[in-house]
């Protein structure tokens, strides 16, 4: 074999000893951070203070969650609480109200109204009368069942 493969590419190189230069980069700016709020703030709050910022920065170095690094995780929380969110549907009470109470009235079939042109509405009309129930006349004596087809068609056609 001429060239030599890499075999690790995912493996980053330690550059101060045992730490990348990523870690040392967080864990050096980390503890100056400690250190300024340490030296700035009074002893109780700068303590607090600088050790949470400390924990942080230690956390972006070296923590891992579900096999990835911690900077992935914050990032991706930063970037989710800053960027748009598109909702797409939400549940409001009076229009499923509205909904359910002109069900509950309506008994006869609602026909919709079609505004395009006055020849789709007469098809439409024709497609929908093929398909629409017999229904008994009521001027007529005749036998359940056995009824006359009453043509329905939208309003403002005839």
């Amino acid at each position: 074999m001429r060239y030599q493969v890499p075999q690790y590419l995912e493996v980053e190189d330690k550059i101060f000893g045992p730490f990348t230069l990523k870690q040392f980069l967080f864990v050096a700016g980390g503890f100056g951070g400690a250190y300024a709020l340490w030296v700035g703030l009074p002893r109780p709050l700068g303590l607090f203070a600088g050790g949470a910022v400390g924990v942080f920065c230690a956390a972006l170095g070296f923590g891992q969650m579900n096999g990835r690094p911690f900077l992935v995780m914050v990032e991706s929380m930063v970037s989710y609480w800053f960027s748009r969110k598109l909702f797409l549907w939400r549940k409001t009470p009076h229009a499923v109200e509205k909904r359910a109470a002109a069900a509950e009235t309506s008994t006869s079939i609602v026909v919709p109204r079609l505004s395009e042109s006055r020849l789709k509405e007469l098809a439409w009309g024709l497609d929908i009368q093929e398909t629409l129930t017999y229904r008994r006349d009521p001027d007529e004596g005749v036998e359940p069942g056995k009824g006359r087809r009453v043509p329905t068609l939208p309003p403002g056609i005839i």
